[in-house]
């Protein structure tokens, strides 16, 4: 049942701030402060000691900071972007956070291309958070992952 209520947590959460993203361009820090008791309790229940777990959320927020402090200094993408990558590579560790990178990227960029389509009249900037949680949620819900079967 834990897993369940991790799950439905989590999508909560992406679906707050990617909303809150789009509606005001900018996502406070009390809702990366406010996940932080879901990322902790989401490590520890995925690995089986605390040491484990500790090493494997530190390894995954260390790429996510890899992969996207590069792109926040060059002004590419937005501080919630960072921060929403981090927290999801504390909470998942470094190989599922490059799943859930890899779909982000993947949903973000179908979505640049589309408004590029468009042509003209198109935002001078895309709004990422989104796509970061969307990328997540999608992950989350599409596979074997918590429990080695199907959450539902």
């Amino acid at each position: 049942m834990l897993d369940l209520g991790l799950l439905l947590a989590w999508t909560a959460w992406a679906g707050a701030v990617s909303l809150i993203d789009v509606r005001h361009g900018r996502v406070s820090n009390r809702w990366f402060l406010l996940v932080l008791p879901l990322v902790l309790l989401t490590v520890l229940y995925r690995y089986p000691t605390l040491r484990v777990a500790m090493l494997f959320g530190a390894l995954g927020l260390l790429l996510a900071l890899i992969l996207n402090l590069p792109a926040w200094t060059q002004g590419w993408m937005g501080g919630a972007d960072v921060k929403a990558y981090a927290v999801i590579g504390l909470g998942f560790g470094p190989v599922h956070f490059v799943e859930i990178f890899l779909a982000a990227s993947l949903l973000f960029g179908v979505a640049a291309l589309l408004v590029r389509m468009r042509g003209a009249g198109g935002p001078d900037r895309l709004v990422m958070l989104p796509a970061v949680g969307l990328g997540l949620v999608i992950w989350l819900w599409s596979g074997p992952w918590w429990l080695g079967e199907s959450v539902l």
